[in-house]
């Protein structure tokens, strides 16, 4: 089945009007409300800098991180379920597998902590996987975790509008003795003829959380939905944060089904544009920095 196209999960609104949900993150954000749900333009800086981020280009922004997050969250989560990348678990001699509902996984063994899958129209439920290859490295399973090596996964039917998306990556996942969990490494997103470049990948969270990775950071190299690199990052109190090189960086919070979005010229900036939006604005935001 393929998952839906929407990122994160749609909150409910509720009769309040839409600045009174606002109003406390425009607190927060050293703000004052206008009517009427415009963005609040203040001057920007006494040299009329210009930086890399700004009103024209931050919603965009927030939107392309949105799209990696869900990329690095939740499709690649989709992928990692124990219907495909856990078969290492329960298949430890070489052969050709069949999968759920059509197709077949072929298994190539290297030594007791190696295995390597090849994908032929495998269908899992979850996942469909016309072809690619991945291999599962647990030689240091006991210290730094499991390594996942996935070479032009192609997955079929991931999205209603697109056929098929082709994933490359490299991930670290740590078999969590304490508290927490982590993840990290790089990953590539391949569809409607251009690539969606994701690096320096670092996750974090904790088993009490339901293994919710509640902490993510990652940078995003290339995409073709903004013309410049950025990094983005979560906090664990749900906060978006959007930077480029130059400093400036756009910080997105949502709360009552409005994205209260903040533009500062540097992290330790005063936020000098402001703008609201409502969660349905975002999503489409979001299908739009998809396609």
């Amino acid at each position: 089945m393929a998952p839906t196209m929407n990122t994160l999960p749609a909150p409910r609104f509720s009769a309040l009007p839409r600045w009174a949900h606002l109003m406390p993150l425009l607190a927060l954000l050293g703000l004052s409300a206008c009517g009427g749900g415009a963005g609040v333009t203040l001057e920007l800086t006494p040299d009329r800098e210009v930086k890399k981020l700004n009103i024209d280009n931050m919603v965009r922004a927030v939107a392309v991180a949105q799209m990696a997050d869900q990329h690095s969250q939740v499709d690649v989560g989709q992928v990692l379920r124990p219907l495909l990348l856990d078969l290492y678990k329960t298949q430890n001699v070489a052969g050709r597998y069949p999968c759920l509902q059509g197709g077949t996984v072929t298994l190539e063994r290297s030594g007791a902590t190696l295995w390597r899958y090849t994908a032929d129209n495998c269908n899992q439920g979850n996942v469909q996987v016309t072809s690619g290859s991945w291999e599962v490295d647990t030689s240091l399973a006991a210290t730094a975790g499991v390594r996942y090596r996935l070479n032009k996964l192609l997955l079929a039917k991931f999205y209603s509008e697109t056929p098929e998306i082709s994933v490359t990556a490299d991930l670290n996942f740590d078999i969590p003795s304490g508290s927490s969990f982590n993840a990290s490494g790089s990953l590539n997103f391949a569809y409607l003829g251009s690539q969606r470049d994701y690096g320096d990948l670092r996750f974090a969270g904790r088993k009490a959380d339901g293994y919710l990775y509640s902490e993510r950071s990652l940078s995003i190299k290339s995409t073709p939905a903004i013309g410049l690199p950025l990094k983005m990052s979560v906090s664990a109190d749900g906060a978006l944060t959007v930077s480029a090189d130059d400093g400036s960086q756009v910080v997105a919070r949502l709360e009552g089904g409005v994205y209260a979005l903040g533009l500062r010229n540097s992290a330790s900036g005063s936020v000098l544009v402001a703008k609201a939006l409502s969660d349905a604005e975002m999503r489409a935001e979001r299908i739009k920095a998809r396609l």
